[in-house]
């Protein structure tokens, strides 16, 4: 491979005959420097995980946002999302609880985005994911490659949200090893989750709120979902 007269490009030139790298019979190749480096930016885009989460954080996003009044059938969608260091500070193990969710519109796509929801709940102004390693919503994720999705992205990495025929309720729990409970590119605790449509128009919003925890282990979802704003639960074992 070499540089061609143009600034910041590189050139594969063929010669029927005479082939200067094994593709150039069958086409030239130019590759500017922009694309070099996105290449080597998407190689970037892999997030890393999270070993050093302290122990006993934990977070709490709790559903409707005040000033928020997403309308169901069965009055606003309600529910928390409950995110705390994983054993050993390994990842972050989530509990999630969602209930009034609409009868269609589904699956639902949820992500922790970038931005806090602010005080008029304004689900807009969270802006994008959470994606430090800038690795941007296209292609979607693969949940058997997580490392390569947007680290915001729990929907793609762990499944959407999809109620059973009659039902609009759901609740899932999982570990995620590339969000942080501890400061850092990928740290959650001063952002916010966005609840979404499938066609990704957004349904309502929460930011996530220290708890203050007795013990590292979960309580029931319900328990935390109904305790009061200023966090504090006793978990039990």
């Amino acid at each position: 491979m070499q540089p061609s007269h143009r600034s910041g490009y590189y050139r594969w030139d063929h010669h029927w005959g005479k082939p200067d790298c094994p593709l150039c019979p069958f086409f030239n190749l130019v590759i500017s420097h922009d694309v070099w480096l996105l290449t080597v930016k998407q190689i970037k885009g892999n997030a890393t995980v999270v070993k050093d989460n302290p122990a006993g954080v934990a977070f709490r996003a709790l559903f409707p946002t005040k000033n928020q009044f997403t309308l169901t059938p069965s009055g606003p969608v309600k529910g928390v999302v409950v995110a705390q260091t994983n054993k050993g500070g390994t990842g972050v193990s989530y509990n999630i609880k969602m209930e009034n969710l609409p009868d269609e519109g589904g699956p639902f796509v949820y992500h922790i985005h970038q931005e806090p929801v602010p005080s008029d709940g304004n689900c807009t102004d969270t802006e994008a994911h959470l994606d430090p390693f800038e690795r941007g919503e296209t292609p979607p994720c693969d949940p058997d490659l997580p490392q390569t999705c947007q680290v915001g992205d729990l929907a793609g990495k762990h499944g959407a949200i999809i109620t059973s025929s009659g039902s609009t309720t759901f609740t899932e729990s999982y570990t995620d090893d590339f969000t942080a409970t501890s400061h850092g590119q990928s740290f959650i605790g001063n952002l916010s989750v966005v609840l979404h449509f499938a066609n990704l128009t957004r349904i309502a919003c929460a930011n996530f709120k220290m708890m203050k925890l007795t013990q590292n282990m979960m309580s029931s979802l319900d328990d935390l979902l109904n305790m009061g704003d200023d966090g504090n639960v006793t978990l039990s074992t």
